[in-house]
């Protein structure tokens, strides 16, 4: 990952910066609304807070690990995710979330083992997410965008060397980005845009290029 901070120790990190505590970001969403949440923080700050969500986002869509499986199961991740919708105006219900009577088998199954602990949370996780992104004989759904591009233009996908998947390489690489040492998947995981976008924002929050 470009940035290994938490997205719940980043939002807490942007209100220690403030100077201030941001008691709005833990009112019920009757008491403020989303005017009033946005003019409360800096550019900077709205940024920072767009790559807390992208980080979140990354770190949710890589195939299940450790890190995961603990934030999940501590509540970091849901700490996390609130204060973010939170402090960007967007709605906190997620439907058929994990847990949920209404979501899928697998979803409620990795609810009722969270409180179990990390490791039967990411035992439950691990399964869904090779039938959702890796699949046999394929995925539910490729996490790749040069896959999505290839059936849309009615083409067989190809993996690293199809159009999309290399302008996707060559825009990371002209941001001073590229694939980490010792790995060989292509750019342009869906995982992997998230961590582009997060790198982008914190880019627009005047961090300094890394």
């Amino acid at each position: 990952h470009l940035y290994r901070a938490s997205a719940a120790r980043r939002i807490v990190s942007i209100d220690q910066r403030a100077g201030r505590n941001r008691g709005w970001l833990h009112r019920p969403r009757a008491e403020t609304g989303t005017c009033e949440r946005r003019m409360t923080m800096t550019v900077d700050e709205l940024w920072q807070t767009r790559a807390a969500a992208w980080e979140l986002a990354a770190l949710s869509l890589r195939y299940p690990g450790a890190e995961l499986a603990g934030a999940a199961a501590g509540g970091e991740w849901n700490e996390a995710a609130g204060e973010i919708l939170a402090a960007l105006g967007l709605p906190a219900e997620v439907p058929a979330a994990a847990g949920d009577p209404a979501g899928p088998p697998a979803a409620r199954a990795a609810g009722a083992e969270a409180a179990a602990g990390a490791d039967a949370l990411l035992h439950a996780l691990r399964p869904e997410a090779t039938r959702l992104f890796v699949g046999a004989p394929g995925p539910a759904c490729s996490p790749y965008e040069g896959v999505w591009a290839a059936e849309a233009d009615g083409v067989q996908p190809l993996l690293f060397v199809n159009p999309r998947s290399m302008e996707v390489e060559r825009f990371m690489r002209s941001c001073g980005l590229g694939r980490p040492e010792g790995t060989n998947e292509p750019l342009d995981h869906v995982a992997t845009e998230c961590e582009l976008l997060e790198h982008l924002a914190l880019r627009a929050a005047g961090a300094p290029a890394s």
